[in-house]
């Protein structure tokens, strides 16, 4: 019985629950939660309406904790959680009590939003923050501060936040935050952008040192007529309005502030000329991102001598950087990070970056050039990280690398590249990360020919095939982290056969995998199997292809299995239909589990036992399931109820399907209740008008079912004679009754009979309904009978007895002669393999294989003498000694 109110109480939870380096690998809302600590517990409540019930089963350790809904910040709110050091909070109009986070010893970053469109009027008291001693981030958008006075600000708070319609003038801000002299940090950026860079720093005088604006229109005037003499930073994104002629004097404030970055970014600025330059010459890091520029001074690594960082991305730029007046006068430049993406580069020959020797980032991301001669890159000696995404690459020819001996990163994703000479990574010794991807997929055409040795991280996407030159041992030896998209199969150039795809043969290193199956992909068959993966850690799957009903592929669950030390396995649309014990095998580590997206879903009771006897499982995420409408999986609303260690997440918005029509029934919690609940009284109920409806209808059925009664009278009187007599001695007319579908016939005759009635000792008499039921007598009858004359029966199984209804029957009343008789008089032999999903829709039968061994019908020939000596020793008279196990 499940009390009301404790199920809803348990599992109508709004937190999701996790560690935080687990976060990014649980579904949304908990995976949005971006700025919380990889350490710690992480919390993530949404449709809050009451804290105190609706944070109820969040952990006192919590470290971080998001919420969202509409609710009232009352006195202490937080008390509870003296382990936290980040909030959240995302609310409707939010109204916050002036010791609301009174207790939060241990707090360093608070964000509170105004989750809805426009501005809340709501005031935050002049205390809130005050007794935050360890707060170090305070951010918050979308509160109307206009107006607001004497706001206190924690003396060690080292980043103020102000975003969106917060306010009318930025002048205000000294005002509203009378403290902020003493502040080290404060920004003001934008309700559009949910993420921002810094703003205001300050050293222990009570000058400024950093500030960003954004999305609002500034003057010239009024930045130089801040009263701060000098800045670190300054960043201003979208603060001018674009016009056709326009020239900004940016480095006069880079002169005026003694700034050593500047960012100045979608402010349409078109030139970046000489004129200006000197008020820049100490800048060290010069962003001019997405301004639309279509020229910068040729001479401007020279002219800004101590520049190390330079992000020119996202203009209308022709590559300039390095003219040939620079090797006259034999000047190199100090630039370490080079963004030059969204420009237009031609082919990239090997003097462009002559004048960059200390360079150690270099991105050229969708540049569109189709080709890199050789050497190409070869006077960056000192390069780390390479990034060429989205452009056209085909082909990489030999040394296309060469001299990049300190390279550790190479992005080439985007590029339609198809082959890879043996050398194209010549020289590239340190070369830890590769990410390699198709722009689109398209299946059978992209076939990729290279190999990854000291590769140990490795993104591959939109291939259908990858062709190896070496024995799979040699090519991903080192790879620890994989990322698949597409519809993979492995080719060996050498042998000219496919691999076959247990992964653990190609990559015995592996410890993160990420797999995203192609749903445009027209191929279905599924041959990846990612069991044995011994040193895997980590495995995410997404889309994999459904396994046809009735058909012989391997069950779903067999491809995971054998993974010891797994601590999170996400599942995505991976048409997974059933799961049992059988799939936490080997998992002894497993700490989360995340269902996304799955349909039909069916949870084998089995799995209890094994989590606890295990497994350290701590997390179980469902979303956007549906489960079978049935009680197959009513265990778990208990279960969940019971085991309070384990955080259950997603049952209150898990769906009910019907498996024949394939039709939503609405939620599957409500179903449960209504159809499975175990209620005493109900269950008197029925039970006492069944036997009321039972006396009533007695001369109905002996009218019309009369074969039926004699049937149970059959069974009845099989269960009394066993009472009475002991079954050794008896004398049966027939060593077995053998049960099977007429589709069978052909082996029965051909393979069975031959076997056991001709070739011996001993020759076994058996008992076939073609061949020796009585004509004229009705078949129930000639069943029954024939079974009790029968010392043993034999259940033929296969796809078509499966699906015969007589097959059926007489696979039942073999059943209950068993349970009567309480003797192993019952053989089950399976002549083809059937999955064990498929066995699940026949719940006795399913049954009967989890508690009783079976025979297999061999396919090798070698094997199948020794099948036919083993059956006759079962079947074997005997009153001679005991009766031979199975």
């Amino acid at each position: 019985m499940f009390p009301c109110y404790i199920r809803w109480a348990t599992l109508t939870s709004k937190c999701q629950i996790t560690e935080g380096w687990l976060r990014p690998h649980t579904s949304e809302p908990l995976s949005l939660c971006l700025s919380a600590s990889d350490a710690g517990l992480v919390a993530f409540c949404s449709n809050v309406t009451s804290l105190q019930e609706d944070l109820a089963t969040v952990p006192e350790l919590v470290s971080a904790l998001c919420l969202s809904g509409s609710v009232v910040i009352y006195e202490r709110a937080f008390s509870s959680f003296p382990e936290l050091n980040h909030l959240s909070i995302n609310l409707k109009a939010p109204v916050i009590s002036p010791r609301a986070f009174l207790g939060l010893d241990k707090l360093q970053y608070l964000s509170i939003h105004h989750s809805d469109t426009g501005c809340s009027n709501s005031s935050i008291p002049t205390q809130a923050f005050h007794q935050l001693e360890q707060l170090q981030t305070l951010n918050m958008k979308g509160i109307y501060l206009t107006g607001q006075r004497g706001i206190n600000l924690p003396s060690h708070l080292k980043l103020l936040s102000i975003s969106g319609c917060c306010l009318d003038q930025f002048s205000e801000l000294f005002s509203i935050f009378p403290s902020l002299q003493s502040v080290p940090h404060v920004s003001r950026v934008p309700s559009s952008q949910s993420q921002e860079r810094t703003g205001l720093y300050s050293q222990n005088k009570s000058s400024l040192q950093s500030l960003v604006l954004s999305h609002f229109p500034l003057a010239l005037s009024e930045l130089l007529s801040l009263e701060i003499k000098e800045l670190d930073a300054l960043s201003l994104e979208k603060t001018h309005h674009m016009h056709e002629n326009q020239t900004f004097q940016v480095c006069a404030l880079a002169s005026r502030f003694s700034l050593r970055s500047l960012s100045f970014s979608l402010n349409y600025y078109k030139n970046f000329n000489s004129e200006e330059l000197p008020g820049c010459y100490s800048v060290e890091n010069l962003v001019l991102e997405d301004n639309k520029m279509e020229q910068v001074d040729p001479l401007l690594l020279y002219k800004l001598f101590y520049l190390q960082l330079l992000d020119l991305s996202g203009n209308n730029l022709y590559w300039n950087l390095c003219p040939l007046e620079y090797e006259k006068m034999n000047f190199n430049s100090r630039l370490r990070i080079l963004d030059f993406s969204g420009n237009r580069f031609k082919s990239p020959q090997s003097t462009v970056f002559s004048c960059l020797p200390y360079l150690e980032t270099l991105s050229l991301n969708d540049c569109g050039f189709e080709n890199i001669p050789v050497s190409a890159f070869s006077r960056l000696g000192q390069l780390k990280v390479l990034n060429l995404r989205n452009n056209r690459l085909r082909n990489l020819a030999n040394a296309s690398f060469y001299k990049l001996s300190s390279l550790v990163s190479l992005d080439l994703c985007g590029n339609p590249i198809t082959q890879f000479e043996s050398d194209s990574f010549q020289g590239l010794t340190f070369l830890r990360e590769l990410q390699i991807g198709f722009p689109y997929f398209q299946e059978g055409e992209e076939t990729l020919r290279f190999s990854a040795k000291n590769v140990e991280s490795l993104a591959l996407q939109n291939f259908s095939s990858i062709a190896l030159y070496n024995p799979p041992q040699s090519d991903f030896a080192s790879v620890q982290n994989m990322t698949l998209s597409g519809c993979f199969e492995f080719y060996n150039l050498s042998h000219n056969t496919f691999f076959p795809n247990p992964l653990h043969l190609l990559f015995p290193v592996l410890e993160q995998l990420v797999y995203k199956y192609k749903l445009e992909a027209r191929y279905t068959e599924w041959n990846f199997n990612m069991s044995h993966l011994s040193k895997l850690q980590l495995l995410e799957v997404h889309n994999l292809p459904e396994v046809p009903y009735g058909s012989s592929a391997p069950e779903m669950q067999s491809l995971f299995m054998d993974l010891p030390q797994v601590e999170a396995l996400r599942m995505v649309n991976s048409n997974i239909r059933y799961i049992s014990a059988k799939f936490f095998r080997r998992k002894c580590k497993l700490k989360q589990l995340v269902l996304e997206k799955e349909a039909f879903l069916e949870l084998d009771s089995d799995i209890q036992d094994q989590i606890l006897g295990q497994m350290p499982l701590r997390y179980l995420h469902f979303s956007s399931v549906t489960f079978r409408c049935d009680c197959s999986s009513a265990w778990l609303i208990d279960w969940a109820i019971r085991r309070k260690e384990i955080y259950v997440f997603g049952l209150e918005h898990a769906d009910c399907l019907d498996v024949q029509r394939r039709e939503k029934k609405g939620n599957y919690l409500s179903f449960i209740e209504q159809n499975c609940s175990q209620d005493v009284g109900f269950l008197l109920f029925v039970s006492t008008s069944s036997v009321l409806f039972l006396l009533i209808s007695l001369p109905i059925l002996k009218a019309t079912c009369g074969s039926e009664l004699l049937f149970l009278i059959y069974i009845l009187r099989a269960w009394w004679h066993g009472l009475l007599n002991n079954r050794k001695g008896q004398r049966f007319e027939y060593d077995a009754f053998v049960s099977y579908s007429s589709q069978d016939q052909e082996w029965v005759l051909q393979h069975l009979v031959p076997n056991l009635e001709q070739k011996g000792p001993p020759f076994l008499k058996l008992c076939l309904h073609n061949r020796d039921f009585v004509v004229g007598k009705a078949i129930v009858d000639n069943i029954m009978e024939s079974l009790y004359s029968s010392y043993k029966t034999i259940c033929v199984i296969s796809h078509h007895a499966l699906n015969s209804s007589w097959c059926s029957l007489e696979m039942t009343l073999a059943t209950y002669r068993l349970v009567a008789e309480q003797e192993d008089t019952l053989i089950l032999l399976f002549m083809e393999h059937i999955s064990r999903y498929r066995l699940s829709a026949y719940h006795h039968l399913a049954k009967l294989v989890k508690r009783k061994a079976y025979l297999d019908w061999p396919q090798e020939p070698a094997a199948q003498a020794a099948f036919w000596d083993r059956l006759r020793k079962i079947l074997k008279q005997h009153s001679g000694g005991e009766e031979p196990k199975l």
